[in-house]
């Protein structure tokens, strides 16, 4: 297992990102799992040893890249959920859905606004009433 002896300062949060870049998936897991069960001092030992990881964490090309299949993801974003809100999957999706419905109600309404009060042919009604009153 993951050894939780903890000091705030740079190099161990390096030590720490070098010990998650060669978890295996099932170690990762495990990891999270503990993280859940624990209570008290243990829970803010781990809080203690993930931070000073994610604090370097941030400050690589993983985290600026999006790639969420790392372990700093995991632990940081997801289980800790220290990620900016905007760097997450399930933003974008959501602001690409609400950008395509605003792009379909501006569709409709321009139609609405160019067409209203127009007969066939683009003349105005009044213009089609005064045509029909002067063929007379």
């Amino acid at each position: 297992m993951v050894k939780m002896d903890v000091y705030n300062d740079e190099n161990d949060g390096l030590e720490v990102l070098n010990k998650w870049k060669k978890m295996s998936k099932t170690e990762i897991a495990d990891l999270v799992k503990m993280y859940e069960k624990s209570k008290g001092i243990e829970r803010t030992l781990l809080d203690k040893y993930f931070s000073s990881g994610c604090q370097q964490y941030f400050n690589t090309a993983d985290y600026s890249n999006g790639n969420t299949k790392t372990a700093g993801y995991k632990f940081c974003c997801e289980m800790l959920g220290y990620c900016k809100w905007y760097n997450q999957t399930w933003f974008h999706i959501t602001m690409g859905v609400v950008g395509f419905i605003l792009m379909i109600c501006c569709i409709i309404g321009s139609c609405c606004c160019l067409c209203g009060g127009r007969g066939y042919g683009g003349k105005d009604s009044k213009e089609i009433e005064s045509s029909e009153e002067n063929d007379d």
